[in-house]
């Protein structure tokens, strides 16, 4: 896997939370986690038009963000523990 963008730590940081992100979609269990995040922090919509574009009650997008999130931290932290990024495609169990 490649390495992470040497010297500047902001570009290093938005890259490994892009991979985390990416992560969700590369397995079907959280690709609605992937989209959910996606939509709400590459859009200038508001949530609420997210999760009506999502065909979601508002209360079920603001749960599925929350998860999302939850997993994404999981992710890098669990990278930043082990001082490596892992390839495997299976995200976090402990949301499930």
């Amino acid at each position: 896997m490649e390495e992470l963008s040497e010297g500047d730590p902001v570009t290093a940081l938005r890259e490994l939370i892009g991979r985390a992100v990416e992560r969700l979609d590369a397995h079907p269990r959280t690709r609605h986690l992937h989209d959910v995040l996606t939509l709400t922090y590459h859009s200038t919509s508001t949530q609420d038009a997210v999760a009506r574009k999502l065909n979601l009650a508002f209360s079920t997008y603001r749960r599925h963000l929350a998860r999302a999130l939850d997993e994404v931290r999981e992710t890098v932290w669990e990278w930043e523990v082990h001082g490596r990024i892992r390839t495997e495609q299976e995200p976090n169990r402990e949301f499930s």
